[in-house]
């Protein structure tokens, strides 16, 4: 009630899936209704589609979006909901959200391993120095996602998209 009664133009949110969930249910429940931008925490999987009436024309940035142009972008999303839809232990409906970086990852330790010549016999401690010194020396890798290079202080920096929520899905803002 305390949120109401200030009469705010406008909300800006950083929480977790759950208590976004519960402040979207609560502001939709006192009819608080301003422009919302969010952290990008809530992004990641279907808690827009949950609340999505709660939710709708809210705004956060993600680190990846299911409608960015690319033909290989475009491929690496078709394949994933195809195999999502496919599998029933996966929530519907499916949307790639951090699924795509993970990807990106796991493919760029791999390229690290093959050049590093790591087969089922290198030592385990070995390989985790060159995986560690293949992440820190990353520079212009290409995944699906973004192109990736690590800063100085050891985080992979790139673009923050713009969504927003519509009809239960996350939206680039052209």
């Amino acid at each position: 009630t305390k949120v109401k009664e200030m009469k705010p133009e406008g909300i800006a949110i950083a929480a977790l899936p759950g208590e976004w969930s519960f402040i979207a249910k609560e502001m939709a429940k006192q009819v608080v209704k301003v422009p919302v931008v969010s952290s990008p925490h809530p992004w990641p999987g279907n808690t827009v589609f949950q609340v999505k009436a709660e939710v709708e024309g809210w705004i956060v940035g993600a680190f990846f979006q299911e409608d960015l142009p690319g033909a290989e972008v475009q491929a690496w999303v078709k394949r994933f909901r195809a195999l999502g839809e496919a599998d029933p232990k996966i929530p519907k409906p499916v949307y790639a959200a951090v699924d795509p970086q993970m990807y990106d990852a796991i493919m760029y330790a791999a390229k690290v391993m093959r050049e590093g010549k790591v087969t089922g016999d290198t030592p385990f401690q070995q390989v985790r120095v060159l995986l560690r010194d293949g992440y820190n020396a990353m520079k212009d890798y290409k995944g699906i996602v973004r192109t990736y290079t690590m800063n100085q202080d050891g985080d992979a920096i790139g673009p923050v998209y713009p969504v927003v929520a519509k009809n239960g899905r996350w939206e680039l803002i052209k």
